[in-house]
């Protein structure tokens, strides 16, 4: 059975442009593999739509989740994984989807982004301000 059977798949966007409904979702980044097979790489939550995947076009270093998945994406890129793709789908308690799909894919071996930390930047700032003072 297909876990993401009843979610919508699209290319990563270059931008978001068009006016979405804000509204709760689940998703799910991916490339395709040599051979055909998808490679989940990032599981996320949003109650913006698919606004939220903007967030990861400017990858603000000061948002460590979006910087994060930023240069993921740009590494698979420069790797020749020029087609990211993205699985999402309505629901009504996307924390909950998203914590089931991530032990979903963790248990079927993939590798994903959430489970690596990031720069904790505000902290790392907070600590660099008291050694001055």
């Amino acid at each position: 059975m297909d876990m993401f059977g009843d979610f919508t798949d699209i290319e990563f966007p270059q931008r978001i442009v068009e006016p979405q409904r804000q509204t709760d979702i689940v998703y799910v980044l991916y490339f395709i593999a040599p051979g055909g097979k998808p490679v989940y790489f990032y599981v996320g939550q949003s109650t913006k739509g698919l606004w939220r995947l903007d967030d990861y076009l400017s990858g603000q270093f000061s948002a460590t989740t979006d910087f994060k998945v930023k240069q993921g994406i740009e590494y698979l890129r420069s790797q020749g994984f020029c087609s990211i793709r993205v699985k999402y789908k309505e629901c009504r308690n996307p924390r909950n989807e998203e914590k089931a799909i991530i032990c979903h894919l963790l248990e079927q071996g993939f590798c994903l982004l959430n489970c690596f930390p990031g720069y904790e930047y505000i902290k790392n700032r907070e600590r660099a301000s008291k050694r001055r003072a």
